[in-house]
């Protein structure tokens, strides 16, 4: 679980959570509709929608000061929301449980090393695939990521918008015999490629334009001289990334808070343990 090296890049495991976790940080930074931040390895991403998906907390510290410093955030905002536990910060799983989060999942943080010459991919026929430069484009991306992931339209809209234009996010869309079917979202720091928002179309799913998109890109940014990237995978697509050669550093836990009633009662330093 130390360090892990692309084609010339060591990084220890705190490193790439803080490459991965700051990846959007950039993108959002002029976006009134989220505050990004991060303090004492605790990376926070806040909106104005209600829903448990739309604010997350990730802690990595053990230290019970640290977990409520970056829980009060939500509470003192009414905001449904989730919190991912790794490394250290497995520690506070009980505290958790008995404040009535529901544990949900597992979630890898997966890391590719990038080779131009090792990682190369030829499109099968009929499949096209463009960077997202225009408005238009950015439409048919939203539209897939509000069919696949069940999203609402307004907060995909708004979690995506920003990124639109900007040098360092290479958001592409991937045609079948013309037809958009695929997405995926990658941010570039240095030689780290943070991966996002990788989806297909429903009625598309099981033809593999998740994989023909994922492998393009993989050798694309290879070749670009990016020599690392990084993701956290749903349960759904750890099948697809273990197939392209990721492998998992770490599992952190999911829990999810969406009783904002209950939350109420924790907003000055009374959270159990």
């Amino acid at each position: 679980m130390g360090s892990r090296r692309g084609r010339g890049v060591m990084l220890e495991l705190d490193s790439i959570r803080k490459l991965f976790h700051n990846s959007f940080t950039p993108e959002m930074r002029d976006s009134a509709f989220v505050s990004i931040g991060s303090e004492d390895d605790c990376y926070w991403s806040i909106t104005n929608f209600p829903n448990a998906s739309s604010n997350e907390l990730s802690i990595y510290n053990g230290s019970s000061q640290v977990l409520e410093a970056g829980l009060t955030k939500f509470y003192d905002a009414d905001l449904a929301h989730r919190v991912f536990l790794g490394g250290a910060g497995l520690v506070h799983a009980q505290t958790l449980l008995a404040e009535g989060y529901v544990n949900t999942d597992l979630i890898p943080l997966m890391v590719l090393p990038l080779d131009g010459q090792m990682n190369q991919h030829e499109l099968r026929p009929g499949l096209t695939i463009t960077r997202v430069k225009t408005k238009s484009e950015l439409a048919l991306c939203q539209a897939l990521m509000v069919d696949a992931f069940s999203a609402s339209p307004e907060f995909t809209i708004s979690s995506t918008s920003n990124t639109l234009g900007k040098a360092h996010s290479f958001r592409y869309l991937l045609f079948d015999q013309g037809l958009p079917v695929s997405t995926a979202h990658f941010i570039q720091s240095g030689e780290f490629l943070g991966c996002f928002e990788v989806v297909t179309a429903t009625s598309r799913q099981g033809a593999g334009h998740g994989e023909q998109l994922m492998r393009w890109a993989i050798a694309t940014h290879a070749a670009l001289g990016q020599e690392l990237m990084v993701l956290q995978s749903s349960t759904a697509g750890g099948a697809l990334y273990r197939r392209l050669g990721f492998q998992i550093l770490e599992y952190a836990q999911c829990w999810v808070m969406e009783d904002v009633s209950r939350m109420r009662r924790f907003t000055r330093g009374e959270l159990t343990g």
